[in-house]
């Protein structure tokens, strides 16, 4: 438990399952990668402690509910997430890294300094997410918390919103099925679909932001947008319709 270090762990298919507890216990100061398979576990997927960690493909599930942290210095701390980060009282470095795969819990991803270790040891445990999908289920709202790290999101999608994890780079909030993070406006729609909202989550004040909605004419399919004052857009081609041909766009004024 934290105590035999150096370890090598490569998951590349097949299914891990524990009924009724953490599926993946990982304490030590190893290296774990993620390439495939169905890990599920009964309260938590995968519960990190130290190490790096490294999650390229898969899917990975906690069912506890709801999310729950508790200190523990010879075991496992928290419930009720897809994949826990808790420093242990060893306060090895914690290195995880997303590139792809499914992530689902009450919590999907949820790091917490459970055991109040002090700051410089908690400057030790970093986080990136560059693609995935994550959702809270079972009545969750969190796809993503963390209590220490910020700015460590580039990409993925998330069934709650994570702005407030996303690199300062991403400016657009793109609410759709699920949300997604763009650093352009002309990305965002790009990526958008009819009736998707897309909301600027730069840092340019309020009163310089405009808020503009496309519609067709018949009022259905409506796509709202937030973006600072005087940005250039160029709208979407709509998808085609039967019965019908495109014109092109106006504004309220008929232009």
């Amino acid at each position: 438990n934290g105590s035999t270090h150096g370890t090598s762990i490569i998951i590349n298919g097949g299914n891990i399952t524990s009924t009724g507890s953490t599926a993946i216990y990982h304490p030590q100061a190893g290296v774990m990668e993620i390439n495939g398979g169905s890990i599920t576990g009964g309260l938590t997927g995968v519960e990190i402690r130290a190490g790096e960690v490294t999650v390229a493909a898969g899917i990975i599930t906690g069912l506890g509910t709801p999310t729950n942290v508790e200190p523990n210095g010879n075991g496992t701390t928290s419930t009720g997430a897809g994949i826990a980060i808790a420093q242990h009282t060893t306060e090895l470095p914690i290195n995880l890294t997303i590139t792809g795969g499914e992530i689902n819990g009450y919590s999907a991803i949820y790091e917490s300094n459970v055991e109040d270790n002090p700051s410089e040891s908690i400057d030790l445990v970093t986080l990136s997410i560059d693609g995935g999908e994550y959702n809270a289920i079972n009545g969750g709202i969190v796809s993503v918390y963390s209590e220490d790290c910020k700015e460590f999101i580039t990409n993925g999608t998330f069934s709650h919103s994570v702005k407030d994890y996303v690199a300062s780079s991403l400016n657009y909030e793109l609410i759709s099925d699920m949300y997604s993070y763009h650093s352009t406006i002309g990305d965002a729609l790009d990526a958008a679909q009819p009736g998707d909202t897309i909301e600027f989550i730069g840092t340019l004040p309020e009163d310089i932001i405009d808020t503009n909605t496309v519609k067709y004419i018949d009022g259905n399919n409506v796509t709202t947008f937030e973006v600072p004052d005087g940005t250039e857009i160029e709208l979407p081609t709509p998808d085609s319709r039967s019965g019908y041909r495109f014109a092109g766009w106006r504004d309220t004024q008929g232009n």
